[in-house]
């Protein structure tokens, strides 16, 4: 196949990094599309880009468009009176990667995965739903790969493996790898798989029938999965209510399907997380769809410009919380300033393609410098700090001393290279109290009348429970790890 790709920016790289080695060395990049003018005839992936005039100059088969303006390129490219089925965006080239995997038996095959074998722990019962998995062999450790029987391998997420060169970038360490396992371990080139497939296998829809229960309905299950913290699952489930609502699907999330931090282990298949904090959206639930016609399975979206949270109804518990919370932070004519700072794991993992946060020095120096600028006449009664971490709270007293306010919660340390989602506190109801106590947080968050914050998905539901009324607004905007700073 023959691809012309629409796009040059972080969607573009990040695309191509993980899908290059799988997929892009057995095609071919004609070239690479951008309206840039500033960009036109310099190179990108070592192909030349050019304006959407020159399209015309290329014998292609697809346009891939690889950019968040997805819309209004499609519409470019109609004016160009180019016909709709040359143009794929990303989820329709996933799709036509997973049916030629179908198709080609891959998903019968033995696995054994090579990466970071503590990630994978925290995964396995993820992967093992979508593949047929003998075991996990750690990078330091290839040695072990003789003790397995298996037909292919999967290269697990290699740009987050901490004490990897992550400058080399995920192409050239896949490359790297691969040659050292057809070298020292005689594997075949072909039975060697990047972790590309798990991401198509895992974020395409599937779509499945359990009886013929309300055959006038489509219910779309969004089954949340993995490490990340409620904040993410809500604009995850967010992106998937507004999908819903253009398809007239009926919207159900499943959080009990497989581990997360929200559940004790003999919870697991057995009690949804998402109704510890929160209403379902439509009212229906999982057991009530045990029958049903016409089930799509989802991973997730992602569409944050155009999400709403209208579906978030929070149980009495969490809400009463909140409400008494609130209370004490938000009297009347009280001006406080909002913070969040993002430490520990995030900044000591540095996760790839996720915001690159600010330290803690650039965080103080900027609040101060805000203060004065956003202050006017009266200034800020408070600043409330939003964060995880234990010394950004001693750190804050230090510079601004009773003015500080912060939710009393169980920190971490900044040195924390842990996974948060890993990590117990010794008390009743941990799971719970552990996503209480970060969604009350936020809520008080989008109650202050300004916000500081280093990108996150934390400051993103922020801003959306917020719904605009935030006076001033910082967020830094200083990349993203293992894209922006190599």
């Amino acid at each position: 196949m023959n691809y012309l790709v629409w796009g040059t920016g972080s969607d573009a790289k990040v695309f191509l990094s993980e899908q290059w080695q799988e997929f892009f060395i057995k095609n071919s990049i004609l070239a690479f599309i951008d309206n840039n003018d500033k960009k036109i005839g310099k190179t990108f992936f070592y192909k030349k880009i050019i304006n959407p005039s020159m399209i015309n100059q290329y014998d292609f088969d697809k346009i891939i468009i690889c950019s968040s303006y997805e819309t209004e390129i499609k519409q470019q490219i109609n004016n160009l009176n180019i016909q709709p089925k040359y143009v794929i965006t990303k989820n329709d080239f996933y799709t036509e990667i997973y049916n030629k995997l179908l198709k080609n038996n891959f998903f019968s095959k033995k696995f054994l995965i090579i990466g970071d074998k503590k990630r994978f722990i925290q995964l396995e019962d993820i992967y093992k739903s979508l593949f047929d998995i003998v075991g996990c062999v750690d990078i330091h450790f290839l040695e072990e790969i003789k003790n397995y029987q298996y037909d292919s391998i999967i290269l697990m997420n290699l740009m987050n493996i901490i004490d990897l060169n992550r400058a080399n970038g995920s192409i050239k360490l896949e490359k790297e790898l691969i040659k050292n396992l057809i070298k020292n371990y005689n594997i075949n080139s072909k039975n060697i798989y990047t972790d590309a497939v798990f991401s198509i296998a895992k974020n395409i829809d599937k779509r499945i029938s359990l009886g013929n229960k309300y055959p006038e309905k489509t219910f779309l299950v969004v089954q949340l999965q993995g490490t990340a913290g409620l904040a993410s699952f809500i604009m995850n489930v967010a992106s998937c209510f507004y999908y819903a609502k253009i398809k007239k699907y009926t919207l159900i999330v499943d959080m009990m399907t497989y581990k997360n931090q929200y559940l004790e282990e003999f919870e697991v298949g057995k009690i949804n997380a998402w109704e510890k904090f929160f209403e379902q959206p439509a009212g229906y639930s999982i057991n009530d769809i045990q029958n049903s016609k016409n089930i799509i399975l989802v991973s997730r979206y992602i569409n944050f410009e155009n999400t709403t949270l209208s579906f978030l109804k929070l149980k009495p518990e969490l809400q009463k919380k909140i409400l008494e919370y609130n209370n004490t932070l938000f009297k009347e004519n009280i001006k406080i300033l909002g913070v969040l700072f993002r430490g520990s794991d995030y900044s000591n993992r540095k996760p790839y393609n996720h915001p690159i946060q600010p330290d803690l020095k650039t965080m103080v120096s900027k609040v101060k410098e805000k203060l004065s600028e956003w202050g006017g006449n009266t200034g800020f009664d408070f600043i409330y700090l939003c964060t995880e971490v234990e010394e950004a709270i001693l750190r804050f007293q230090e510079e601004f001393h009773e003015k500080l306010y912060y939710y009393p919660q169980k920190r971490v340390s900044a040195n924390c290279c842990e996974y948060l989602s890993s990590i117990t506190f010794d008390r009743e109801n941990d799971t719970y109290l552990r996503g209480a106590d970060y969604f009350i947080a936020l809520n008080a968050l989008s109650k202050c009348d300004s916000l500081i914050a280093g990108m996150c998905t934390g400051t993103r539901l922020a801003l959306k429970l917020n719904k605009n009324n935030y006076n001033h607004t910082y967020i830094f905007n200083l990349g993203k790890y293992g894209i922006d700073d190599i």
